[in-house]
């Protein structure tokens, strides 16, 4: 009899003080009645609402998911204090709501402490302005934060992201789409822990001074550089990116109306540097020369479209990658060599496009 009723007593339910929590966040968050099931009675289980992640075990609340439930058609702002009763969070998505920053003295800064264990952040396709920075340079434990679709300027703040710096666990930082310009890459230099970054289309524009500085990005993995107006990627100096561990590198220029902002000049050398490269997307540049450069690449598939490079018939620069698997070449310059080639490729291709308008010829 004792043995039943402590199972009858026992309750798999959230935590009370938790669900009153999140009732309060309700009314900010549920512009389209996402929330409809966030009104049950007392003693349900919260943890099976939308949007919400329990550790099954203390069933305290671990994740959070509160995206384009507020209408965006005009900013507002957050009192981030009702975030305060879930001090187990450790995902949390606010993407899509129109924050424009935070009520005064009730702001990110407040919550560094308590959500001691938040891991992952999506502040994406908000408002947010630089006064985000430093609070948020106070979350220890974070190792995902996007950024991106906001309008961060990155210079209006003394030390700008250099605050993130602090973040001595952060491996991905997505700040895409935020009008930051050509100083971000020395504001970046310091975030050493830094795998995955997201730097496309940020107006980065003509030559990029500062681009010695991700050196220091010792650990980086994934750098996205795509969709702005790049001109060249080496400094006056010829300083030039020497990131050995970066296997991802997305340079993709974009277009604007009927204009091309792109990457000129030749195929650059310092991409040889990048012995760990294993994507690679240059397409929609106008780089010219020959493919010497990824001889040294050995675990390369990549995109060269639409460029003004000179691509050899017998593909020797590339006949000892062995991991190419995708070659996507259309839009190049195809060039027949005066000798014939008999070098085996180690490569087995399962995707080659290589579309030309015409075929050259090398002078003997």
């Amino acid at each position: 009899m004792s043995v039943f009723l402590l199972l009858e007593g026992t309750t798999y339910a959230c935590l009370e003080h938790e669900r009153i929590a999140l009732l309060q966040l309700k009314p900010f968050f549920n512009h389209y009645d996402e929330l409809v099931d966030w009104d049950k009675p007392k003693g349900s289980d919260c943890c099976r609402w939308k949007g919400i992640e329990c550790n099954t075990t203390t069933r305290r609340l671990v994740g959070l998911t509160l995206n384009s439930t507020r209408d965006s058609s005009e900013g507002w702002y957050l009192n981030a204090s009702l975030f305060l009763p879930f001090v187990g969070l450790k995902r949390l998505y606010l993407r899509g709501n129109a924050i424009a920053g935070c009520i005064e003295n009730e702001g990110f800064e407040k919550l560094s402490s308590a959500l001691g264990n938040l891991e992952i952040l999506d502040l994406s396709v908000n408002l947010l302005n630089d006064s985000v920075i430093l609070p948020l340079s106070e979350f220890s434990s974070l190792r995902y934060l996007s950024l991106a679709f906001n309008q961060l300027e990155g210079s209006s703040h003394s030390n700008g992201f250099r605050w993130f710096s602090r973040l001595l666990n952060l491996g991905t930082l997505d700040l895409s789409w935020n009008p930051l310009g050509n100083d971000i890459m020395f504001q970046l230099s310091s975030l050493s822990s830094l795998k995955n970054l997201s730097l496309r289309s940020i107006d980065l524009e003509g030559e990029l001074l500062h681009i010695q500085g991700l050196n220091n990005l010792t650990n980086l993995r994934y750098l996205d550089l795509n969709s702005n107006s790049i001109e060249s990627i080496l400094n006056k100096d010829e300083t030039q990116l020497r990131l050995a561990n970066l296997e991802r590198l997305d340079l993709k220029s974009r277009s604007v109306g009927s204009e091309l902002e792109c990457i000129k000049g030749m195929f650059p050398h310092c991409l040889g540097n990048l012995t760990s490269l294993r994507e690679l997307d240059i397409s929609n540049n106008q780089f010219s020369g020959n493919l010497s450069p990824l001889q040294t690449l050995t675990h390369l598939h990549t995109s060269l479209s639409k460029n003004r490079l000179q691509i050899p018939t017998s593909f020797v620069p590339l006949v000892n990658l062995p991991n190419l698997k995708f070659l996507y070449g259309d839009e190049n310059n195809m060039v027949m060599e005066p000798s014939l080639h008999t070098s085996i490729p180690k490569f087995q291709l399962n995707v080659i496009s290589v579309k030309v308008h015409n075929i050259s010829r090398t002078q003997c």
